[in-house]
């Protein structure tokens, strides 16, 4: 009898704790999963459009009005995404969750889906918003990777990605969906960048570049900075990179 009391005070510690390595596993492969869709859809967007190697080229951003133009976004993305449906075809945002936890913080997410120019939904359940930016050489992306289910948590099943580049550079930026004290990360606000990986994604005009010091953001003048760069943004695959001396 004493055993088994044992085993099931052991037990009631450690299954919390197992399935939520579990769960946060499982929800680390869904965001995966997103990226990667992204990826291969805003490839495949470049590719019907005869050889096009940057996203600004895209009639997305040249002819759909920063997104304002709900149907004409509908219309680009179904040409590259497998598509359940979306806001331009009848799905409610109104279902999905109004807030977001912040992971240790008594704070909400500042992101709301009211925020989204355009949202679709893949066969998975999970659901891609567009936000309007600025910048037409790159798309921001929010994702709820599984729809209205738990934990509704910023970093976990909320995620933020950033696609540049030939579309294949897809940066995971959620922390921005956090950072409510620092505000957005953004050229006219590196600061709000809190990960190099933010950073590095961010496009300023040419001659440019952006700095990471270990703990903060800045943009630099191609003199000032070492580091190995491609069309404005650091290449982490680049053997000749050296991330740490932008000086």
């Amino acid at each position: 009898m004493i055993t088994l009391a044992i085993v099931g005070i052991v037990a009631a510690i450690s299954l919390p704790t197992l399935f939520s390595n579990i769960t946060d596993r499982r929800l680390e492969t869904q965001a995966k999963k997103a990226a990667a869709v992204l990826v291969n859809g805003y490839r495949l967007m470049l590719a019907n459009q005869g050889g096009s190697l940057r996203i600004a080229d895209l009639p997305l951003i040249t002819n759909c009005n920063n997104f304002d133009d709900e149907n004409c976004v509908s219309v680009e993305h179904k040409t590259a995404f497998k598509i359940l449906t979306d806001s331009a075809g009848g799905l409610d945002l109104d279902t999905l969750p109004e807030n977001y936890a912040i992971t240790d913080s008594d704070q909400l997410s500042p992101f709301k889906w009211t925020d989204v120019k355009y949202a679709f939904m893949t066969g998975d359940g999970a659901v891609y918003g567009l936000i309007a930016n600025e910048n037409t050489s790159i798309i921001d992306i929010v994702v709820d990777v599984n729809n209205t289910s738990n934990p509704n948590t910023v970093q976990k099943d909320l995620r933020k990605f950033r696609v540049s580049g030939d579309g294949t550079k897809v940066a995971d930026v959620s922390s921005e969906l956090a950072a409510a004290d620092k505000g957005e990360c953004s050229i006219e606000n590196p600061g709000g960048c809190l990960t190099a990986e933010e950073c590095w994604a961010l496009n300023p005009p040419q001659p440019h570049e952006m700095k990471w010091d270990g703990t903060s953001c800045s943009v630099c003048a191609d003199s000032q900075c070492s580091c190995v760069y491609v069309d404005g943004v650091y290449d982490p695959d680049n053997p000749n990179n050296n991330p740490n001396k932008c000086d």
